[in-house]
């Protein structure tokens, strides 16, 4: 198939999950680092996880990471020769489905956009997509 596939490994998933717990009621926020692959329906790998601050001015409503930060990621990530695979962050109330505030915040069509939804904070739902001109694709996260 032409889906993209994100190759995340059992315990970068699990200290995602933990740091959205963590964060909640506020939405939690991050940055994850390997390989991108180029090509139609490839895998891309994750190797590296940033957990992040949220600092927006509504953290219980969206995300914002601080851009000063991420540009030290950007950075440390080009010396490593690696890139930036997804940014992650998580809804507290909503699904794990990209919101209205997402799309316009979508600047990446390269990077995957990873949602953890908390609404059942049991089972912590998490999903990936591709926003791409305002277009949602949903990816497959595998590992």
């Amino acid at each position: 198939s032409n889906m993209e596939n994100l190759l995340l490994a059992e315990n970068i998933r699990k200290k995602i999950i933990a740091h959205c717990l963590k964060g909640y009621p506020k939405e939690a926020c991050g940055i994850l680092a390997g390989q991108t692959c180029r090509l139609a329906g490839g895998t891309s790998k994750i190797e590296l996880l940033y957990l992040l601050e949220n600092i927006s001015d509504s953290p219980a409503m969206c995300y914002e990471i601080d851009s000063k930060r991420q540009l030290e990621i950007q950075k440390e990530l080009r010396a490593k020769k690696l890139d930036m695979v997804a940014i992650y962050h998580s809804h507290t109330e909503s699904d794990a489905y990209p919101s209205k505030k997402d799309l316009e915040l979508a600047y990446y069509p390269d990077s995957f956009y990873l949602i953890i939804s908390l609404k059942n904070k049991a089972d912590p739902q998490m999903r990936a997509f591709k926003i791409v001109d305002g277009n949602i694709l949903k990816a497959d996260i595998i590992g």
